[in-house]
């Protein structure tokens, strides 16, 4: 076991935060991909970032002894060797099929003094004694991997019904189906896979959100934006799908931009939309009352961009909002903020 079951319940918070940090968080990173794809392109999307994608079932471990991490005296690590079987081919460039058989060696650490106070890498938390499945992402294969054990470099792995990254593989396959459409990039606004990411509704996950940012960019933002909005207003999909919009969302439309100003209008409709819904998932909720819904509407001086009537067309949707403002933890200031404009010009 990485670090044992029973200790899984102790670490839970910390472990899921940090992964949630780095998996979640729109962390950009350059690729240079190994076969000689596009050179030094930012990617939010793992799915884009690396060249193999690979289902893997865990066969046989094969762990070794826990000694000192020679790079960190605080932790310990010790080698796995893994033979593993490949299930689904998501991604690959160099001949890997399914059924086939790989032999690998990985590393896992853990604290010494037993308590989490970092993220350990991608192989640490997963128990690969129990033969899970996994889902990775890799960089370029060793040449020997069927015969010797070589190091598998995969940076990314996540183990079948990870509650962080909920439909990581149907995520992953979606993607791929999507690369091979004649709209691809486009297909943030392209309104019938729009429709049938919404039909799909809990059945998507953070992978294809940070997948579809990828789409966006390359389409163009002022195409893109507009499906993106209507995606993270819609309440019957996974949560942590549309938090992943909802982040990029309010980066992207941030400070004082004439050519913005509809898609900001549009944005805090459904800001408020979202924090009217009857079961407003947290992850969602946290990010648009501590700062998103505050710097779309405000500069940091406190001034409003546009007026409220600009974006609520009724006096019934002003004091629902209203009523929605007063009942959750926005800090004083910004909610007397907030009413005071709802109640301007009215």
């Amino acid at each position: 076991m990485a670090i044992g079951k029973n200790d899984r319940g102790r670490r839970g918070v910390a472990a899921t935060a940090l992964r949630f940090l780095t998996m979640i968080g729109l962390v950009l990173i350059s690729l240079e991909p190994a076969n000689g794809g596009e050179m030094n392109r930012q990617y939010h999307s793992e799915i884009n970032k690396y060249p193999n994608i690979f289902l893997f079932d865990v066969v046989e471990s094969q762990p070794g002894r826990w000694d000192r991490d020679p790079g960190n005296p605080l932790n310990e690590q010790r080698k796995v060797k893994l033979h593993l079987v490949v299930a689904e081919v998501f991604k690959s460039y160099q001949g890997v099929e399914p059924g086939q058989g790989l032999r690998i060696a990985v590393v896992q650490k853990r604290p010494a003094s037993g308590r989490i106070a970092d993220y350990y890498g991608p192989w640490s938390d997963i128990d690969l004694e129990n033969n899970p499945r996994l889902l990775a992402f890799c960089e370029e294969l060793p040449s020997n991997i069927e015969q010797g054990w070589p190091a598998l470099e995969c940076p990314e792995v996540v183990e079948e019904n990870d509650p962080a990254r909920p439909f990581a593989a149907e995520d992953v396959e979606k993607a791929m189906d999507m690369k091979k459409l004649p709209s691809y990039p486009n297909i943030v606004s392209a309104r019938g896979v729009r429709e049938s990411i919404e039909k799909q509704g809990e059945r998507v996950g953070p992978l294809l959100g940070r997948f579809l940012l990828d789409a966006a960019e390359a389409a163009g933002l002022d195409v893109s934006i507009p499906g993106l909005i209507a995606l993270v207003g819609t309440a019957r999909i996974n949560g942590l799908f549309r938090s992943v919009l909802l982040t990029y969302l309010a980066d992207a439309l941030a400070g004082a931009d004439d050519e913005n100003e509809n898609w900001k209008i549009r944005f805090v409709r459904a800001m408020s939309k979202i924090l009217q819904e009857p079961k407003c998932p947290r992850v969602l909720r946290e990010g648009i009352v501590q700062a998103y819904f505050r710097n779309t509407v405000f500069d940091a001086s406190g001034n409003a961009y546009f007026p409220s009537k600009s974006v609520f067309e009724s006096e019934e949707e002003v004091e629902s909002l209203k009523e929605a403002i007063l009942s959750l933890p926005f800090q004083e200031q910004t909610r007397e903020e907030i009413l005071t404009w709802l109640s301007a010009d009215r």
